[in-house]
């Protein structure tokens, strides 16, 4: 069955995450996506740990399963020849370079939209394309700590810690998923393209919105910082440790933390008028802290308290670790990975971005060998001529993978 952006044809100028993953979205649902890549290096992910095949590591088959290859120089002088019919005949372009550089290069939305006036430009960039940082060289760990998220994270009297996952580019790569299919419903009216210039920063930022209100509504008098294991302002709300590991237990209602009481033998807990409010809950945070810690330890193992608590309609959870979040039921049933083909490396195991309700769409062609496409972008996506591709292959402008080459 073809996907709802089956007909959209995508130039994926990205790099690493955000702007990758985003065209990603948009290939697993039946877009043809065409992800532009330097010569010889390629994705900076090509070379990320592990590689299994010729530049084809973990981190790119991710982010790029379902697209082609091209491999170009968009420095050389006869880059356009190619570039502009395919910004012609494209619907979508996503970059995420510094700001102005897709100018330099003769490719910004002023250009392109003089070529094709329906194109949707998407530009992910750290900190924008305008204000005082706009120039600076930003990864999503930096964005973190400008957005506050590392002095989020932690112990409360221990340095800023920052959290070990590349927050900033998976959320703008998925905001900039949703701007573009907005763009995309609104030219349907308009018959015109659209501009949008994202950032990491204002995609972070949007995650700890909760911390941002309270500061605000409270007038500054609450001010948000580290608070360890546990929340400052909901008691119990928190990460404890048991035997075999450590797991979360949050009563966010006093019907929860009365269920909670129930599960650990004590219901009169549950409406003693110490405890029978948060107010009061954390007045009384050390002792009830303890309380918990000294229940868990009656156990054997967490994945007796995660089911006794789920039994008593308690939020809980195990604390897990990555092979663990691979193996969970929960995961496994809701098909969160599924496992494809790749023909140079056999079975791959890949996240399944469009949940489990649409886990068995074909996700499309394998991930690319550097330049595998760019006879079939050239020839057939472009347009151009038997004679002009094999120019601008010997000039170096283009570049194909020797497995395209060797018809492979």
């Amino acid at each position: 069955m073809p996907g709802p952006l089956t007909g959209i044809r995508v130039l994926d100028f990205g790099r690493v995450v955000a702007a990758p993953r985003s065209a990603r979205l948009m290939a697993d649902l039946g877009a043809d996506v065409i992800h532009i890549e330097r010569p010889v290096l390629g994705d900076d992910t090509r070379e990320d740990p592990y590689v299994f095949f010729k530049g084809m590591s973990g981190a790119f088959i991710q982010q790029n399963w379902g697209k082609k290859s091209l491999c170009i120089n968009l420095k050389h002088a006869d880059a356009h020849v190619i570039l502009y019919p395919l910004i012609e005949k494209a619907d979508v372009v996503i970059e995420n370079f510094r700001p102005g550089l897709m100018d330099a290069l003769g490719l910004g939305y002023g250009k392109l939209s003089s070529i094709n006036p329906g194109i949707v430009m998407c530009s992910i960039s750290a900190f924008g394309q305008d204000g005082p940082y706009a120039g600076r060289i930003g990864y999503g760990y930096v964005v973190d700590a400008i957005a506050g998220m590392a002095m989020m994270t932690g112990d409360d009297d221990a340095v800023p810690t920052p959290p070990h996952l590349p927050m900033a580019d998976g959320a703008a790569g998925l905001l900039a998923f949703g701007l573009i299919c907005a763009a995309l419903q609104g030219r349907h009216a308009t018959g015109k393209g659209r501009y949008i210039d994202l950032s990491l920063l204002e995609a972070v930022t949007a995650l700890h919105e909760r911390p941002t209100q309270l500061f605000l509504s409270s007038q500054g008098t609450i001010r948000p910082t580290r608070r360890g294991l546990h929340d400052d302002l909901m008691v119990p709300w928190g990460y404890f440790e048991a035997r075999d590991g450590w797991i979360c237990i949050i009563c966010a209602t006093d019907r929860q933390w009365a269920a909670l009481c129930a599960a650990m033998g004590s219901p009169a807990e549950g409406t003693d008028p110490r405890y029978a409010t948060n107010d009061r809950r954390i007045e009384h945070r050390a002792e009830i802290y303890e309380r918990i810690t000294r229940w868990i330890g009656t156990f054997v193992s967490r994945d007796e308290i995660d089911a006794l608590l789920s039994r008593h309609n308690v939020p809980c959870g195990k604390i897990n670790i990555i092979p663990q979040v691979l193996e969970d039921p929960q995961v496994t049933a809701r098909r969160s990975f599924v496992t494809r083909q790749h023909p140079q490396i056999g079975p791959v195991r890949l996240h399944n971005f469009l949940g489990s309700s649409m886990a068995d769409a074909e996700l499309g062609r394998p991930a690319p060998l550097l330049g595998q496409h760019t006879r079939e972008v050239a020839l057939e996506a472009a347009g151009l001529d038997e004679a002009t591709y094999r120019k601008l292959l010997e000039s170096g402008c283009l570049f194909e993978s020797d497995v395209a080459a060797s018809g492979v």
